[in-house]
């Protein structure tokens, strides 16, 4: 015979577990995986893999960094080396979560740790040392400028985003030509983008609007033939040498409108105020800087 203890049991079983029981969808074990790796194997009741899973992204993700402090100059070699594993653990952990959901019971019992603030906290976890690593990329390996002049047209236009290898020069010396950013000495917080035009020990002449660098005139790839008046007196000739750890800049349009926060060439300016070379333009079309 049933008691009322017992009934009041059955009772408050049929109240407890329908808030217990819940059956595993493909779908959220999917986006899990793709928050922070493991994640979809937990969801799943796979506590230890899923831990598993995620410790060993978070090395790869450790490891990427560290490649990248030592591969100076070589960002991209060490991006791609980092990479690869990431994006075959995540492929592995993606659809091993979708095989785990799949196979999971109907009347699937949720876990202690299947709450959804465990999960919140393992992808803020994640997010954080993420977003971690891009800032320590960003401040020793590459950054990411907006070019707001005219002045490098057409190599670099107005507008355009670009990529600079800030550690370059230390596994490269520096080269005639490059496309660099460089600071301003008068504006240190100014970030210019500008071509480096001759070296320490180099000859500079400039004759009214032309540069030349050892007796040879600076390449302007942008420049048109102007009627402009020379802003110098005609036949003046500025001569100079430039000592160690200084170098010459200059810019590949000059007849380009100026802008209030624009400079022209940049000139004359310690090698030590260069950010880094532009080597890439990623927006809107994907170019090496030459």
């Amino acid at each position: 015979m049933e008691t009322e203890a017992d009934t009041a049991t059955t009772v408050a079983d049929a109240e407890f577990r329908p808030h217990r029981i819940k059956p595993r969808s493909v779908a959220t074990a999917s986006r899990l995986s793709d928050l922070a790796f493991g994640l979809g194997q937990m969801y799943c009741g796979r506590f230890v893999r899923g831990l598993v899973i995620y410790t060993i992204g978070m090395m790869i993700l450790l490891a990427s960094i560290i490649m990248i402090a030592l591969m100076k100059g070589r960002f991209l070699q060490a991006f791609l080396m980092g990479m690869i594993p990431a994006t075959v653990l995540w492929l592995y952990a993606k659809l091993d979560a979708r095989r785990l959901a799949a196979k999971a019971p109907a009347d699937y019992a949720l876990k202690e740790y299947n709450r959804w603030y465990v999960y919140a906290m393992l992808v803020v976890i994640f997010i954080q040392f993420a977003i971690g690593a891009a800032f320590f990329i960003r401040e020793v390996a590459y950054e990411a400028f907006v070019v707001v002049t005219a002045r490098m047209s057409p190599t670099i236009r107005d507008g355009e985003r670009v990529l600079v290898n800030k550690t370059i020069y230390d596994v490269e010396p520096m080269r005639r030509g490059d496309v660099v950013i460089v600071r301003s000495p008068d504006r240190i917080r100014t970030a210019l983008v500008q071509r480096l035009a001759a070296l320490p020990g180099d000859k500079i002449e400039i004759r009214g609007r032309e540069v030349l660098v050892n007796g040879l005139p600076v390449a302007r790839p942008g420049a048109m033939p102007s009627t402009k008046p020379s802003t110098q007196p005609t036949g003046k000739v500025v001569e100079v040498t430039l000592p160690p750890g200084r170098g010459y800049f200059t810019s590949d349009n000059p007849d380009a409108m100026l802008g209030d926060h624009e400079l022209g060439d940049l000139g004359g300016a310690p090698l030590s105020n260069i950010v880094g070379r532009v080597e890439f333009i990623y927006w809107p079309p994907l170019t090496r800087v030459q």
